[in-house]
């Protein structure tokens, strides 16, 4: 592999994306202006890992992979720019997340095609690879008129599958780098947080950053969210299962592997909180990294957008998670 492999992760809007906009500014980081999907995604590369990994028929293969080829070629096809005008309209003036209403193709603004020219036959090879056969043919279960072959493969290690995902990953990787010359490849999708155990099962030498917030101002911005709760009791809940579910996966980890630091000090202590990452990522420090705009931070906004009733119920609901992060009540 040609490059070493960084993860972001986090709550969801607790900083992840800023800070790869501030590392895109390193000349040994390469990152795509939006988070990779072929990973974490539902029916994605880490699914199908999990899922083939532990319970196996063939039925469920079939079912599976059929799946992640429709995820993955779907993440490959050509982006329709009139649709993510329209869904930028809506979101930016709240229609979307009143009407609970998605206006583009699933995956029509994270399409690899522009940066992976390659990307289609890599999927096909990959999915090629993982089958030893197909044949024509039905299960129960599968819809009318279905006329899509059936892939087979017998029970594999986890160890094979594993080596078979991570020769497509990189391949995709090192396609869309080209001759950029990065030493590192760097994605911002939140969730690389709570699959990062998998991910080092398939990349053993990946490293995760955390970037975590002060749990309150990640609530007072979850409910402003198509993709989060609106009402605050279950944002919180929504908030303390993924950090809770964190720190179980933490227990298990090399502390080499990861690096965690809050998004307040990102702010506040730029300088020094980017140094520390530089050594984390064997980076010489680059004065480009402090080029970033952080003036609007938004920190402290839940003070602003609960009233004094919520704003003590919110502390009160999260005090665990408040004193375990270091923030006062």
């Amino acid at each position: 592999m040609s490059f070493s492999n960084c993860l972001i992760g986090g709550s969801g809007r607790s900083g992840s994306t800023i800070l790869k906009k501030i590392l895109q500014e390193h000349s040994e980081i390469f990152a795509l202006p939006y988070e990779l999907q072929i990973t974490v995604c539902p029916d994605g590369l880490i699914d199908f890992f999990c899922s083939i990994e532990s319970c196996w028929s063939p039925q469920l293969f079939d079912s599976k992979i059929s799946r992640l080829k429709s995820v993955l070629k779907s993440i490959g096809e050509k982006p329709n720019l009139m649709s993510n005008i329209i869904d930028g309209l809506l979101r930016s003036s709240g229609i979307s997340k009143k009407m609970n209403m998605k206006s583009v193709p699933r995956y029509n603004e994270y399409s690899l095609l522009q940066y992976c020219e390659n990307y289609q036959n890599l999927v096909d090879k990959f999915i090629d690879e993982l089958t030893d056969f197909k044949y024509s043919g039905w299960f129960i279960g599968h819809n009318t008129f279905h006329r899509e072959s059936i892939h087979f493969s017998e029970s594999q290690t986890s160890q094979k599958i594993a080596r078979i995902i991570r020769k497509f990953y990189t391949g995709v990787i090192e396609n869309m780098m080209g001759d950029h010359g990065a030493k590192w490849y760097v994605d911002d999708t939140p969730w690389n947080l709570l699959f990062f155990e998998k991910f080092l099962q398939i990349l053993p030498n990946s490293k995760l950053i955390h970037i975590y917030r002060d749990p309150r101002d990640v609530v007072a911005s979850y409910i402003q969210k198509n993709w989060s709760p609106s009402n605050p009791v279950q944002a919180t809940m929504y908030y303390k299962s993924c950090m809770q579910y964190w720190w179980k996966i933490r227990e298990k980890l090399n502390k080499n592997s990861y690096l965690e630091f809050d998004f307040e000090s990102l702010i506040n202590d730029t300088e020094r909180t980017l140094k520390n990452l530089c050594l984390f990522l064997d980076l010489q420090w680059n004065d480009n990294l402090l080029d970033i705009d952080l003036s609007k931070g938004n920190i402290g906004r839940w003070k602003q957008d609960f009233d004094k009733k919520n704003r003590m119920i919110l502390s009160k609901n999260l005090e665990y998670e408040l004193e375990q992060l270091g923030y006062e009540l």
